[in-house]
């Protein structure tokens, strides 16, 4: 017959051997990361997964002829003004077409149907041509840091607007196709327009947007911001502050302070 004496180091053990096995399981913390300071020295964080990787760049000298290192990828791009055709100018790094009364790189057009439940323009057809100025945050409603970064820019733009919140809307990736259910149960909360991207449209590399990006497009159709990738409390200091200046003065009619009139 066995004592509880005698039971006491098998229990010891178990106890033991239990403490070994947690150690050595995987961690259910979230360790998805959202800036490139998360990852270990010499990797950056890849948006779409969350995951640390090696870079394919990190400088233009990296890549080969005609392309340039933008967001640490070899693309066909430029470094200056003068590796484009005429009335274009070299915008994160691509060369983009310059035109209107403000001589500012000029903002893709596109028009696509507008997703969410919650905002006025459900179901209808948006062109960005016809909005007035709009901040355009790039990234998919089902993730809860675009959430969380969309309710900064929100905050911003009551501070803008002073009584009447500036125009934002939502650029949904084109790889992770949403639908109005989909866009209304994680949407609950926001009335701002679900703008999706595809294929043929491929806003996102159009904007040169990634994940967690902000594009600012005014009423003369200019390009007249773009920041990220970004984290909510980015809004909170100096990237804020530029955001916040470039805003107000889109919303007055002006060109872009660094546009050529």
């Amino acid at each position: 017959m066995t004592t509880s004496f005698e039971r006491a180091p098998l229990a010891l053990l178990s106890g033991v051997l239990a403490l070994l096995t947690w150690t050595a399981a995987p961690s259910c913390i979230d360790s998805r990361c959202t800036q490139n300071r998360e990852c270990p020295v010499g990797q950056i964080c890849e948006l779409a997964t969350g995951a640390c990787q090696v870079p394919e760049c990190t400088r233009d000298a990296e890549c080969g002829e005609g392309q340039v290192c933008n967001d640490y990828q070899c693309v066909a791009g430029c470094r200056s003004v003068t590796d484009c055709p005429a009335d274009y100018a070299c915008l994160e790094k691509r060369c983009v077409p310059v035109g209107t009364d403000c001589g500012c790189p000029l903002a893709p057009s596109f028009c696509v149907t507008d997703l969410n439940p919650r905002s006025a323009t459900v179901g209808e057809v948006v062109c960005s041509a016809d909005q007035p100025t709009t901040l355009f945050l790039f990234g998919n409603v089902g993730c809860s840091h675009c959430r969380a970064l969309l309710d900064a820019l929100l905050v911003l733009g009551e501070a803008v607007g002073d009584e009447a919140v500036p125009p934002v809307s939502f650029m949904q990736i084109g790889s992770i196709p949403v639908d109005e259910a989909a866009v209304g149960t994680h949407f609950a909360a926001y009335t701002v327009p679900v703008l999706p991207d595809g294929e043929a449209l491929d806003i996102w590399h159009s904007y040169s947007a990634d994940w967690y990006h902000v594009v600012l497009v005014d009423d003369h159709g200019c390009l007249a911001g773009h920041w990220g990738p970004l984290v909510p409390a980015d809004i909170e200091g100096d990237v804020g502050v530029e955001m916040s200046a470039a805003w107000t003065n889109a919303l007055t009619g002006a060109c872009p302070a660094d546009s050529a009139e």
